[in-house]
């Protein structure tokens, strides 16, 4: 009899070396689609948090330019809190839903804009209305007559002296600048807020253009406040021939206003304040606050002998980058309406 013998051992051993390989393939299957998933998935994640933060930053560069429109209308138009005059604007945190106002930090959990600024932001130096005059040489000085700069004004623009909502704008220091310089030319006295000397030049020599000069006394501007009797004394009668005339306040805070004159073109001339406003995003998928600052100079544009009102008959601009002379200096050159990277308003 004759016995076959089949081999099934190794029959089985190829089916399991198949599903073996099925096996492994199906898992890497399964890890490729688990890997590829997870890769859409935080592609999505990171798409979306980007568009959000993109959202709110968008929404943030709205409330500041909500900030400086806030700053604009009240400065012109608000007569809510003293009946019949401008109040100008308040310093502190808007709740951007509600148009409420408080402190910095009054509203932690609402979308806000905040208006700020240092002290020279607010000093309306107001140009525009100069005239000049010859009168004779004050304090002895020869006696002969001599140029005056004479009818511009000086303002702060905030609202009172109660923190946030404005504060008092103190300087001691000033300078004169002129273009073109001519020998024999200078300042030989200041003026401010009346007739009072406020400063003399030492035995009636001329300060030359560009001269930093020392007040008799600090100067103080409260909030909502004109001075509309402001002279400067000129050591000559020319003074009207040059392409502008610039004046320098250093404030008691370092920092620094210019207001120019320029002779021929009176609405040329400054009549300007500075607005800076932050928008802050408080709400949303962040735990952090998105923001964006902007700041943004403003002219007022008018000619009109009543100063008091200038701001009701002008025409308020955002003013673009002032060069009135290739000569001119580069803080003349102010940037109108920009984002700033600094955060604190």
């Amino acid at each position: 009899m004759l016995i076959i013998a089949i081999p099934t051992a190794r029959r089985t051993s190829a089916r399991s070396t198949r599903a073996g390989w099925l096996l492994v393939g199906l898992i890497v299957l399964i890890s490729t689609v688990i890997i590829a998933l997870a890769s859409v998935t935080f592609f999505l994640t990171a798409h979306l948090r980007t568009t959000s933060l993109r959202q709110n930053q968008t929404k943030a560069i709205y409330l500041a330019q909500a900030g400086v429109m806030q700053a604009i209308y009240d400065f012109r138009f608000d007569d809510s809190l003293i009946a019949g005059t401008d109040t100008g604007f308040r310093l502190g945190e808007y709740r951007a839903d509600t148009g409420a106002f408080g402190p910095i930090g009054s509203f932690p959990s609402n979308n806000v804009f905040i208006l700020g600024g240092q002290a020279a932001d607010f000093l309306l130096a107001a140009m525009i209305p100069t005239t000049f005059s010859t009168p004779a040489a004050p304090g002895g000085c020869g006696g002969g007559t001599r140029h005056r700069l004479d009818t511009w004004t000086l303002r702060n623009v905030l609202l009172s002296n109660t923190s946030p909502d404005g504060m008092p704008l103190s300087f001691n220091q000033m300078a004169v600048s002129w273009f073109p310089v001519v020998g024999g030319e200078g300042v030989i006295r200041v003026d401010l807020n009346g007739t009072s000397l406020d400063w003399p030049s030492s035995g009636c020599t001329p300060a030359v253009s560009g001269t930093t000069v020392t007040l008799n006394a600090t100067q103080t501007v409260s909030p909502n406040t004109l001075w509309g009797t402001n002279r400067i004394w000129f050591a000559t009668t020319n003074m009207n021939t040059k392409t502008w005339i610039e004046l320098a306040f250093f404030m008691s805070d370092g920092s620094t206003r210019r207001a120019r004159y320029v002779p021929g073109s009176p609405l040329t001339s400054s009549a300007s304040f500075t607005v800076k406003s932050v928008g802050e995003v408080r709400q949303g998928p962040f735990p952090f606050s998105v923001w964006r600052r902007l700041q943004a100079e403003y002219r007022l544009n008018d000619d009109d002998a009543n100063v008091s009102n200038l701001q009701e008959i002008g025409n308020i601009t955002s003013d673009t980058a002032l060069l009135i002379s290739p000569a001119a200096p580069v803080a003349s050159q102010r940037p109108g309406y920009q984002e700033l990277n600094q955060r604190s308003p």
